[in-house]
């Protein structure tokens, strides 16, 4: 009996401990539909995305404007990873001209899972995903960034594999201007 209550007990505070990395933050996962490590999300989304995938560099790329052209998303995939398997994601204003990546004509705006969209304000943010967030701020420029590092106690990160997720969002004047968020290269 004695070895039942302490080993339901060791249980409970493992399930606290679990549950407690991630209570205060919910991770975003996808973008418009396209899920982290999920290729038939992707292709579902974008067909033809082998043909815009630029393989220079580290790691290979793919960018893209929403339909108004005033947003990019840029889709990273890792070396090593599946074919087709988005690792991290970035969106960001856009207004470089002198390259203009295809357009996804479909999308307005380029919003995560948790509804988090450019321009929305700091409390919002928080509002939507949650408060257990590093502040850094340089000038008027902030930076919340969320982390899950623990594989033995993340469900989350046992349901990747992956080691590391992260979140970075980026405000000016309190409008969110820049976030990135996905897994660090092992």
């Amino acid at each position: 009996m004695k070895n039942n209550l302490l080993l339901f007990l060791g249980i409970l505070i493992i399930a606290v401990e679990i549950s407690g990395q991630e209570k205060s933050f919910r991770p975003d996962t996808s973008i418009n539909g396209i899920c982290l490590h999920d290729t038939t999300s992707l292709i579902t989304v974008i067909p033809d995305i082998s043909k815009y995938i630029n393989h220079a560099g580290p790691g290979a790329q793919a960018s893209f404007l929403n339909k108004k052209g005033t947003e990019i998303m840029t889709l990273i995939f890792h070396s090593g990873s599946n074919a087709n398997e988005v690792a991290e994601m970035k969106v960001e204003s856009f207004n470089n001209q002198n390259e203009i990546p295809p357009t996804i004509n479909e999308i307005e705006t380029f919003k995560t899972n948790n509804g988090i969209a450019l321009i929305i304000n700091k409390q919002t943010l928080v509002s939507l995903i949650g408060n257990d967030f590093k502040n850094e701020k340089i000038n008027e420029t902030e930076f919340l960034i969320y982390k899950i590092n623990d594989i033995k106690t993340s469900g989350f990160l046992c349901q990747y594999n992956m080691p590391e997720y992260y979140a970075k969002y980026t405000f000016k004047h309190n409008k969110l201007t820049e976030f990135k968020f996905g897994f660090t290269y092992p």
